[in-house]
């Protein structure tokens, strides 16, 4: 229960579509098998705007790579809650020292820092340049976030808990898919490749298990909507090449928004967030 709980929440914070775009996959062969998150274009006359979707731990590379995608675009509106604050938070680096995003991820950051390390893995906060020159914060301040939240701070676990449920609807299967005798194993031998295997399994769904239920729930459609607002304010002022680096859950809800306003995707390819090899 914990490990699917955990999977709903890194997936938060990917379409309705002519035909449904995956946000994230796995993608194997015999010997290997890898995590990807999309990097999605959609296009209406000279607007450009990318989807940029990530999970929140995941391989050293990935976080570089993504990086250096970001300095693509004249602008990029990223997600993390209280992130108007990313600034005091900096080390000689100029990286985040700790993750920002207060109060809606205070409980959440000890259970990230687990799986990390469990599974070898690096926490995106860490690792991703929040101070770019071309990044603007387009997601709920600390102040909005408590407005919103006022009575509903058990929010974030309902949508947890109803995600897993339709994660299950979707694979047949209680548990997603994995396998629990060998995640148990994976977890009580310290295997970390036999963990994210199996965790793996229940990702792969994970994005359309969110979308499912998405509907006018905060924690998607209220930072959905204060993004939208931040997007419309850099189209005014004349920018043209525009990321949003959301979490995968979002982004079904925005290419509704996008695919409304006449837009038209126009690209879409993967980035390896997990690179993971089979055991013999």
């Amino acid at each position: 229960m914990i490990k699917s709980l955990f999977v709903s929440l890194l997936l938060l914070g990917l379409l309705p579509a002519e035909e449904p775009t995956d946000f994230i996959q796995v993608d194997e062969d015999e010997g290997r098998a890898r995590l990807q998150t999309s990097i999605t274009t959609y296009e209406k006359e000279d607007l450009a705007i990318t989807l940029i979707g990530a999970v929140h731990i995941g391989d050293e590379g990935y976080y570089q790579k993504l990086n250096e995608t970001f300095r693509d675009y004249e602008v990029v509106l990223f997600e993390l809650i209280g992130g108007e604050k990313a600034a005091q938070f900096l080390n000689g680096q100029g990286q985040p020292e700790k993750p920002v995003d207060g109060r809606p991820a205070e409980g959440l950051r000890d259970i990230y820092g687990s799986f990390a390390r469990s599974m070898q893995l690096s926490e995106q906060v860490h690792h991703i340049d929040y101070t770019a020159d071309n990044f603007v914060h387009a997601d709920l301040t600390l102040a909005e976030y408590d407005d919103v939240m006022d009575g509903k701070e058990d929010e974030i676990l309902a949508f947890a808990f109803e995600a897993n449920a339709k994660n299950s609807e979707i694979t047949g299967d209680a548990f997603g898919g994995v396998d629990m005798g060998l995640l148990m194993r994976a977890i009580l031998s310290g295997d970390s490749s036999g963990l994210k295997l199996q965790m793996m399994k229940n990702m792969d769904t994970g994005d359309e298990a969110a979308a499912a239920i998405a509907g006018d729930n905060i924690i998607i459609g209220e930072r959905n909507e204060k993004c939208f607002l931040i997007l419309d304010e850099q189209i005014k002022a004349g920018k043209t090449n525009i990321g949003i680096f959301y979490g995968a859950a979002h982004f079904p809800e925005m290419e509704e928004r996008l695919l409304t306003r006449g837009f038209e995707k126009t690209t879409h390819r993967w980035l390896t967030a997990w690179d993971v090899e089979k055991p013999e």
